[in-house]
């Protein structure tokens, strides 16, 4: 019984290992947050707000707000399109890809420019 439960916890921390090992974002992956998911969406001021389960530290052509989150802009041409797309990933648990707009001299805030759910 000992020896289940000891495997049975080593499996949940492999488990847990090779679940964050392919969301990346930043180093590897470009201007972008590749395979993660979608943990909060909050709006304020005009913008929405969203956090995902990579590390946005890393990005190299922008600043996460908060060292957190990606801003996705209200006067973004399809912004309606994308706030479902990351909305439904949020809800259905998906992988998505966030793609982030470049900033001039890697400054400002990390701007979502597209996304696509991975299924």
């Amino acid at each position: 019984m000992k020896k289940l439960f000891k495997v049975s916890i080593f499996s949940a921390l492999l488990s847990q290992i090779s679940f964050n090992a392919h969301a990346a974002c930043g180093t590897g992956s470009g201007h972008s947050c590749s395979n993660v998911k979608v943990t909060e969406i909050t709006t304020f001021s005009g913008y929405t707000y969203v956090q995902t389960d990579g590390v946005e530290d890393d990005l190299g052509n922008c600043e996460p707000i908060s060292n957190i989150y990606l801003k996705l802009e209200n006067s973004h041409g399809s912004v309606d399109r994308v706030f479902s797309m990351l909305l439904s990933a949020l809800h259905t648990n998906s992988d998505v890809t966030i793609r982030l707009n470049d900033t001039t001299n890697n400054t400002g805030d990390c701007v979502i420019g597209y996304a696509v759910i991975k299924d």
